[in-house]
């Protein structure tokens, strides 16, 4: 098997607790690979991210600016990086982080740093706003969904809702209500912290069905996972899952991959109603999920072929991958001394 070029590739989205971020599994597909040599750098914003303890898997670790901050600070920060560790590939992992990449494409190329991203129109084009029309278009159902800009649009959406209903943040989070006080804490919260507009969407009832796909930069689908899920955490998020057949999703992808002329990962979540045999697209996110390393393990790395794509190779389709491959998480406990944790705090606080 040829070896891929030795560089360095930096990583966001270290945090591994019940609601894991992309990034320790996304580093997990490289650190694998038989033909990766490169070093691998995690980014973090928090030092309680428990992910950037993963020495078996990160050569180096940095704390930078949360996202919060804006795309200057991030890029200041992995300026300050690159003077001693060079970086020629970023995977950011966490939506607000792909947005700031895409928006700073052309001071991260400045920097040498590459990224395989859409542009920063692409990534608002799959927003929750906007995704009622664009399940239309390619062939996808989609829940009833309101767009909530105020106090008296909540008080609209209590009367035209059945519990429980989600309410979303127009680019990331969600909770799921199950009364008036429930909803108008999510509602307080959700405003609070990614402002207006919010989303008001009905639950739908059927299976969780989720596709991690990988787009060149010809906008052509060069691979994809689907996994069906089979254990949930208290905040609904997936903890155990089984690879499954899903041609029609997966041609529905492709549409999707031409209509929005995307690049890169993505996650496309859906739910299937066997009963009416209708799929509802429920998001799409703009990097790789959180599960990505059953794409590995069924046969398709799809981490190892953005990686690829990033350097600038060629990537044919990916051959199918294997159909019943189960994953579950666990806990594992990492012990560090204190004056690393300490060191890392410290850093946080500068930054």
């Amino acid at each position: 098997m040829k070896r891929l070029p030795q560089v360095t590739v930096a990583i966001t989205g270290l945090s591994a607790t019940d609601n894991p971020a992309p990034g320790v599994a996304v580093a997990r597909c490289l650190r694998q690979a038989r033909e990766f040599r490169g070093k691998l750098i995690g980014l973090t914003f928090d030092h309680r991210h428990t992910g950037l303890y993963a020495s078996e898997i990160f050569d180096k670790v940095f704390v930078v600016p949360a996202p919060a901050r804006g795309a200057e600070s991030f890029c200041h920060a992995l300026k300050e990086i690159c003077r001693t560790n060079p970086i020629q590939i970023l995977f950011p992992t966490l939506d607000p982080e792909v947005l700031l990449a895409a928006k700073a494409e052309r001071t991260l190329n400045g920097l040498g740093i590459h990224c395989l991203l859409p542009d920063e129109r692409q990534i608002r084009r799959r927003s929750k706003v906007e995704l009622p029309a664009l399940a239309r278009r390619v062939g996808f159902s989609s829940p009833r969904t309101l767009v909530l800009s105020s106090g008296a649009s909540l008080r609209t959406a209590l009367q035209h809702f059945s519990y429980p209903f989600y309410l979303k943040g127009s680019f990331t989070d969600a909770q799921l209500v199950s009364n008036q006080i429930e909803a108008e804490r999510a509602f307080a919260r959700l405003s609070g912290q990614w402002g207006f507009p919010l989303l008001a969407q009905e639950r739908v009832a059927g299976e969780e069905l989720d596709l991690a796909i990988l787009a060149d930069q010809r906008h052509r689908l060069v691979g994809a996972v689907a996994m069906k899920k089979l254990g949930l955490t208290d905040r609904g998020k997936g903890w155990a899952g089984i690879t499954v057949q899903a041609p029609e999703i997966i041609e529905k992808a492709e549409a999707l991959v031409r209509t929005l002329r995307w690049v890169g990962p993505a996650e496309v979540e859906m739910i299937h109603d066997p009963q009416r045999g209708a799929v509802s697209l429920i998001e799409v996110n703009p990097r790789f999920p959180a599960w990505i390393a059953l794409s590995a393990a069924a046969g398709q790395n799809l981490p190892l072929m953005a990686f690829r794509l990033a350097l600038g190779l060629t990537v044919a389709p990916a051959k199918p991958y294997v159909v019943g491959c189960l994953f579950t998480r666990s806990v594992e406990d990492f012990f560090q001394p204190f004056e690393r944790v300490a060191a890392l705090a410290e850093l946080e606080g500068l930054r």
